[in-house]
This record gives C-alpha cells, structure tokens and sequence, in this order.
C-alpha cells in the first residue's frame, strides 16, 4: 500500500499568474504603439488638409487676380465646405516686383491636440 500523500503544488497557479504577467506587459506596448500610430495619422490628416486649403487659396487667388487689385488686408475664405473642422484660411494679394502680383496663403487647420499652421507665397 501506497501510504504516501500528495501535496497540491502551485505551479500551475504560479505558471497562470507570470502568463497574465507577460500579457499584461505585452498589452501595454501595444497600447503605447497605438497611440503614436494615432499621433501619426493625424499629423499626416493635418498636412493633407494644408495642402488643399494652400491649393484651394491658390486657385481662388488665381481665379480673382483680375478682378481685385492689390490689398493690404487679407480676404478670409469660407472653408465650411471643405469639412475640415477648425479650418482657417486666408488669402492676400500684394503687388510684387516686376508688376508680378503675389499671393500670401495663411493656411491652418486642428485635429484633437495638434496643430498645423503655415504662410505661403506665391507669384501669379
């Protein structure tokens, strides 16, 4: 007769314990990597939408050149259609060297916690 008693031991319990661990930390990278993947997105959302505000001024200042002449305040220009929240943009002409007129663009635009301004010159 087999008189020998067995003891429950906590290896198993030990063994779930150190994988809830692992996955616990594993968890935490994938976590920190989502949020610059997010940061990400949207620096490249806030660049794409500067670059149609810039070429939607642009295209504006070209189409209105003859009909406005030189100022020396800023035409501000409805941007609602766009769709882009907090859009701002500004368009003004000056008159450049040679005759040349010169467009400013003051192109910005916000998502969440960033923002992206910036101010462009062209020469129609």
């Amino acid at each position: 007769m087999n008189t020998r008693k067995t003891k429950p031991n906590g290896f198993i319990m030990l063994f779930v314990i150190v994988i809830l661990a692992l996955i616990g930390m594993y968890m935490i990278v994938l976590a920190s990597d989502a949020n610059i993947f997010g940061f990400q997105a949207d620096r490249a959302y806030l660049e794409a939408c500067q670059q149609n505000l810039t070429a939607s001024g642009l295209n504006w200042a070209k189409k209105n050149v003859g009909a406005l002449k030189p100022m020396t305040g800023s035409v501000e220009l409805d941007t609602s259609d766009m769709k882009i929240k907090s859009a701002v943009l500004r368009v003004k002409l000056t008159a450049g060297e040679k005759g040349k007129p010169q467009v400013e663009i003051n192109a910005s635009c916000s998502k969440a916690r960033q923002r992206l301004s910036s101010v462009k010159k062209f020469t129609l």
